[in-house]
């Protein structure tokens, strides 16, 4: 199963007021806002873990966060050359027009070429073209090949990844005139006004001020294995992988969810079990219904950072978390049945400040009883 899909949504608003002199109408407080998401590829930086980092004068920086960095000082830079033209008026660091490629290319890992002049000075485009697609692998002819076909009824394996990029609510600003913002401006220009009440900065103002880009991407399962044997052995294995990064304009930070779980299940019924116990006449006790057993295992590493581009990086949620659940079910007749189960957990926790390592131990015996048939 392969899909694609692209969103985008624009309203526009102005008011016409008459002026007397010209005997025409005048188009007057022009806004227009929207938003914009499709799917999309950002694999290459996938697998790249919180902790992996370089060295930079003496100091471990998280390798994609670098990268963000690196391509954010020679935007500046560009973008000065740009602008010339302009007098004071400049960019600066945190500008949306800086920090938009920056943060699309270090966390997408797409190709940045800092030595070729004209991507430097190629205008970003935000709202891209062309929704890259995603897809759904299952393959279930593994149970018909040998050797497996002498050990399982089926086999099925299954792989996942969606991926999405997206541009939060985006608003024009208000310094620009309705023929630089309406819905026949389909293009994205870099900003070359400056906002008349904040002049002291001399920054330029964007077209389109947004509030956050981010990319997000799932691998649900990155690889997923569901079996069941001859002998009525069932089983399931998956790994997920998830991972989201949003660029915030307002706050200028950068918020990052990673993680990473593997799932895992086996259980079989059988009938006729003996118990290590004797009845009354001396013969050992014999279950004559179905006895089932299942083993549920998790195994989960979370973590969620902010990156403030003032500061330094700030761990803000995430945990180890390990689960064991062994259960056996068992029907003792058409309306009593039982199960006895043990859970296990232990959770050990990313940010200290918030929670503690915990390990407990519970189980319990459950008995239901049916009133009707």
């Amino acid at each position: 199963q392969i899909m694609g899909k692209m969103s985008k949504g624009d309203t526009y608003q102005e008011y016409y007021l008459f002026d007397k002199n010209t005997n025409q109408y005048n188009r007057n407080s022009p806004v227009r806002n929207g938003n914009f998401s499709m799917s999309f590829w950002a694999m290459r930086t996938t697998f790249r873990r919180i902790k992996d980092s370089v060295e930079v004068d003496g100091k471990q920086r998280y390798y994609y966060y670098k990268n963000f960095e690196d391509l954010k000082t020679y935007r500046e830079q560009t973008l000065a050359f740009l602008r010339n033209q302009y007098g004071e008026a400049k960019f600066d660091t945190n500008s949306q027009d800086v920090l938009l490629p920056a943060f699309f290319y270090a966390y997408s890992g797409k190709k940045f070429e800092l030595s070729n002049e004209k991507q430097r000075s190629k205008v970003f485009n935000p709202f891209r073209g062309i929704p890259l697609p995603n897809w759904r692998f299952d393959f279930g002819g593994l149970a018909n090949i040998a050797p497996f076909k002498k050990y399982f009824t089926s086999i099925t394996i299954t792989h996942s990844y969606t991926s999405t990029y997206s541009v939060g609510n985006f608003t024009s600003a208000s310094v620009y005139n309705a023929n630089e913002i309406d819905l026949t401006f389909n293009k994205y220009a870099l900003g070359d006004r400056i906002d008349p009440s904040n002049s002291i900065t001399n920054l330029f103002v964007p077209r389109f001020i947004m509030s956050t880009v981010s990319l997000e991407e799932r691998f649900s399962p990155l690889i997923g294995v569901q079996f069941v044997t001859k002998s009525k052995i069932t089983g399931r294995i998956d790994w997920n992988k998830e991972r989201r990064a949003a660029m915030n304009f307002s706050n200028a930070q950068i918020n990052e969810y990673n993680s990473s779980d593997i799932v895992g299940s086996i259980g079989f019924r059988k009938n006729n079990v003996k118990l290590p116990f004797k009845g009354r006449d001396g013969k050992s006790i014999t279950l004559k219904n179905d006895l089932n057993f299942t083993l549920n295992v998790t195994v989960r590493d979370l973590k969620v950072l902010q990156r403030r581009l003032d500061g330094d990086a700030q761990p803000v949620q995430g945990n180890y978390q390990f689960l064991l659940r062994p259960e056996i079910r068992y029907q003792f007749n058409k309306r009593v049945g039982g199960s006895f189960y043990i859970d296990h957990s232990i959770n050990d926790p990313f940010v200290s400040n918030f929670s503690f390592y915990r390990k407990q131990t519970m189980g319990g015996l459950n008995v239901r009883f049916a009133l009707s048939e």
